[in-house]
């Protein structure tokens, strides 16, 4: 039989730094979009619309990790 504590994962302390910033990241963002609930104009690249301020930092938000994710990917190659 195994060992307790077998085939569990254990992370180094750097990912548990990186793992620990990036919860604090998100919820520092969580906070501030939902704190924003103004509404701003907002020239999008077909319209211009009135739109919550939580959507606008939101979709910001997701470009920003997507960009990085992708910078990220290209880096580890």
């Amino acid at each position: 039989m195994s060992a307790a504590g077998e085939g569990r994962l254990e992370r180094t302390r750097s990912q548990r730094l990186r793992l620990a910033a990036s919860v604090a990241l998100v919820a520092v963002a969580v906070l501030f979009a939902a704190l924003n609930l103004d509404y701003v104009r907002v020239n999008w690249v077909v319209a211009t619309t009135d739109t919550p301020l939580i959507v606008v930092i939101t979709v910001c938000l997701l470009v920003g990790a997507g960009i990085g994710w992708i910078l990220a990917r290209r880096r580890a190659r």
